[in-house]
């Protein structure tokens, strides 16, 4: 009797062993299916943090140019984001439905709250890493409830010390101040230009700037000949026949004495004209800002850990 309740004895401490390997295997697996669930899957349509990127970022971008944001007026004044938050719900919900080999129902059990829950949530991302697009002395002020405006805001500052907030306008209306100004030589454009902002289709910060420089006229009297003798810093004009020359310099030349061929100096004044040329260029604000924003991915990936019923 005593063999058989030893033998008992062993092969239950061989079994336990076992059974708890196995449970650690099973653990495993399901951890490791959940970790899949909630992180960024790229190209796969039924991933739940790629279908919200592919659906929001088309949702928000410009219908009419291809590129910019999607806005529309604010009540406030400004512009806001026109974005269909139920509509880009229920793109995502589709998208990533268990008939279209998702599993979105899993994590999002209740179909009462699962719209509400997933609006609030790219509602949350939107915020903290979009800009604010209404008028400039709204900018921080009690947001409309309609509206769905970022938090973030940029000041530019000058060189004197000042600063100021940039104000939002769409991408092709700064484009064509731009271009404007640079076609018919139009200067000191801060209030127009360079105190704006905007916002291109890959979300990155557009604003303007100038260069500016001195476009120094020289204007000769007499034909120059090859024993013209000019100022050290134009030489090379020695040899040319001509009876005007364009030169551009960053510093001004008040006066220079040409000798002509007849052993005769005459003096020319110069004529200077400073010329801007406003560019844009891309900033990626979102970098710069991402340790304070609330990423979808991070919401989600909670609540596939939390597996909400």
């Amino acid at each position: 009797m005593n063999d058989v309740i030893k033998k008992i004895s062993k092969s239950k401490i061989i079994l336990i062993p076992i059974i708890i390997i196995v449970v650690i295997l099973v653990s495993g697996s399901h951890y490791v299916i959940h970790i899949d669930d909630g992180t960024y899957n790229e190209n796969n349509n039924s991933n739940v943090p790629y279908a919200k990127k592919t659906v929001v970022d088309e949702a928000l971008k410009d219908e009419i140019s291809s590129e910019g944001l999607k806005t529309t007026n604010s009540s406030d004044g400004g512009y806001k984001l026109d974005i269909d938050l139920e509509k880009v719900a229920d793109d995502i919900l589709k998208q990533t439905s268990i008939t279209n080999g998702g599993n979105i129902e899993n994590y999002l059990k209740n179909s009462a709250t699962r719209s509400d829950l997933l609006k609030k949530m790219i509602k949350a991302e939107i915020i903290t890493q979009y800009p604010d697009l209404r008028k400039r002395d709204k900018i921080g002020s009690v947001i409309p409830i309609n509206d769905i405006q970022g938090i973030i805001k940029f000041e530019r500052h000058k060189e004197d010390g000042s600063s100021i907030l940039l104000e939002y306008i769409p991408l092709g209306e700064l484009n064509g101040r731009v271009n404007n100004a640079n076609q018919n030589n139009i200067v000191n454009l801060d209030a127009d230009i360079l105190n704006y902002f905007s916002i291109n289709e890959n979300g990155e910060l557009i604003i303007a700037y100038y260069e500016g420089i001195i476009d120094l006229e020289l204007s000769l009297s007499r034909e120059i000949g090859n024993e013209t003798n000019v100022a050290d810093s134009y030489n090379e004009m020695a040899g040319d026949t001509m009876e005007s020359a364009t030169y551009k310099d960053y510093s001004k030349i008040d006066d220079y004495y040409v000798k002509d061929d007849q052993n005769s100096y005459a003096e020319t004044k110069d004529s200077t004209q400073m010329k801007y040329t406003y560019k844009t260029k891309a900033v990626n604000y979102k970098n710069m800002v991402s340790k304070y924003t609330m990423p979808f991915e991070y919401l989600w990936a909670f609540t596939v850990i939390r597996r909400r019923r």
